[in-house]
């Protein structure tokens, strides 16, 4: 089996259904109309034309933004309602049943969340960089298999498939996505969401937009800190996880 039908083995077929109402005049905002808004008007923005998760089991009631809300509804991010977090773990913990939709739904959260706290501290990140940061969180795992790093670490190893990652996967899902669904993302602004799920290093020749500076590298360290590890894709996952199978876990208070 090649990588490249690996990928298309990870895409949802037959749910073409679900993304009806994904054309190019779904998303009415772009990054200068989100940027002009006041505070009240882009938080008004935000409720009135987001995705509300009513109860999420670590966070409380959720809402995605608008575009975050148009990936949320992909069958790419769908799909991920199959996949168990922690693999075959439920076996051992009965409660470990819960999804990596759930988890990647909870990264987006706290993305947005820390980086808006940061903005308001007085860090430099305009309104459409909080979008592209949530999506950044919703979509980090996207290209996990069957049993998330078990399909990863084990079975691609089984039939001699070494050079794989999810993480790079996940970039190559955001790519499809925009392009099936007539997702209205401009070139620039899905170089950063991908530069925000790989935690790219400024000023090195991995990433993939070239308009950072070393002042925006924090922007690039909240969904995956390649410096220290310290993300919210682990303060989410260490949280759902203990949740999942009875164990203390950290204060999400911390964000």
């Amino acid at each position: 089996m090649q990588p490249d039908s690996l990928e298309r083995l990870l895409l949802l077929p037959n749910f073409s259904k679900l993304c009806n109402s994904h054309s190019r005049s779904s998303i009415t905002w772009l990054p200068h109309t989100v940027n002009s808004l006041s505070e009240s008007k882009y938080e008004k923005h935000r409720q009135t034309y987001g995705q509300l998760i009513p109860v999420d089991p670590v966070h409380g009631p959720i809402v995605l933004g608008p575009l975050a809300a148009v990936f949320y509804r992909t069958p790419a991010v769908q799909r991920l309602r199959h996949l168990h977090q922690l693999g075959a773990s439920h076996y051992v913990f009965s409660g470990a049943r819960h999804d990596r939709l759930a988890h990647s739904v909870g990264v987006a959260y706290l993305a947005w969340q820390l980086g808006n706290n940061l903005r308001l501290r007085g860090a430099r990140i305009c309104f459409w960089d909080l979008e592209l940061l949530e999506v950044a969180g919703l979509l980090h795992d996207l290209g996990h298999g069957a049993f998330s790093h078990v399909f990863e670490h084990l079975f691609l190893k089984e039939i001699d498939i070494l050079n794989w990652h999810h993480q790079h996967m996940s970039l190559k899902l955001l790519d499809h996505c925009v392009l099936q669904h007539n997702i209205l993302l401009d070139y620039d602004s899905t170089c950063k969401i991908k530069d925000m799920i790989s935690g790219a290093v400024v000023d090195s020749s991995k990433t993939h937009w070239s308009g950072w500076t070393a002042k925006d590298q924090w922007q690039l360290q909240i969904v995956a800190n390649v410096t220290n590890g310290i993300d919210v894709d682990k303060l989410d996952y260490l949280m759902r996880d203990a949740l999942s199978v009875g164990v203390c876990g950290v204060d999400r208070t911390v964000i």
